[in-house]
């Protein structure tokens, strides 16, 4: 094991930035200013729709996040609604649609994140009324990096084929973030 004694780091032209005491207490010099501390941001986004969607009958549909509500990274695509994470690990993402029933009652709803082409299930779930329904779920999935790329899908079937409508742009949206790199 290896120590590094340090009593005052200084910057190239003399002046001492920090300084450490016998006792290992730390005091910082100079001018101190928010942008002087750097803090590693964890990659994470949240995008909503900008208006009503129509999801047709029993068709994937991908969801048209075009809004931005935080992407720290500028990861997210609002042109095609995609999340391509450029760090690799373990990203958690959440999906919220509220669904209206279309003209016949709702038999089934499913909403899924898409990766590479891939659909995987975040809920699938049966619903027996005319009520609109706020659907939500997580899940987690691992990217590489790279050219790993994540999308929003959602998936309606009514008893009578009508089409099902997301609405209420304040409660549609998904979001991700990173849990763990690898």
């Amino acid at each position: 094991m290896s120590n590094l004694l340090v009593q005052n780091i200084k910057h190239t032209n003399g002046t001492t930035a920090q300084t450490i005491d016998s006792s290992g207490n730390t005091t910082l010099s100079g001018n101190l200013t928010t942008s002087s501390f750097v803090t590693a941001k964890t990659p994470a986004f949240k995008a909503r729709l900008s208006a009503n969607q129509t999801i047709n009958q029993s068709t994937w549909t991908k969801v048209s996040f075009a809004t931005e509500v935080l992407d720290n990274k500028a990861w997210y695509d609002t042109s095609n609604y995609r999340y391509t994470p450029q760090q690799a690990g373990f990203y958690l993402f959440t999906l919220n649609l509220f669904q209206s029933p279309g003209s016949g009652n709702s038999q089934r709803r499913i909403g899924a994140i898409n990766k590479n082409g891939t659909y995987h299930r975040v809920w699938d779930q049966v619903i027996t009324s005319t009520d609109a329904v706020l659907t939500n779920g997580s899940i987690l999935l691992e990217a590489n990096g790279s050219s790993d790329y994540f999308e929003a899908y959602n998936w309606a079937q009514t008893s009578n084929a009508s089409d099902v409508v997301l609405s209420n742009v304040d409660y549609v949206n998904w979001s991700g973030f990173l849990v763990t790199a690898t």
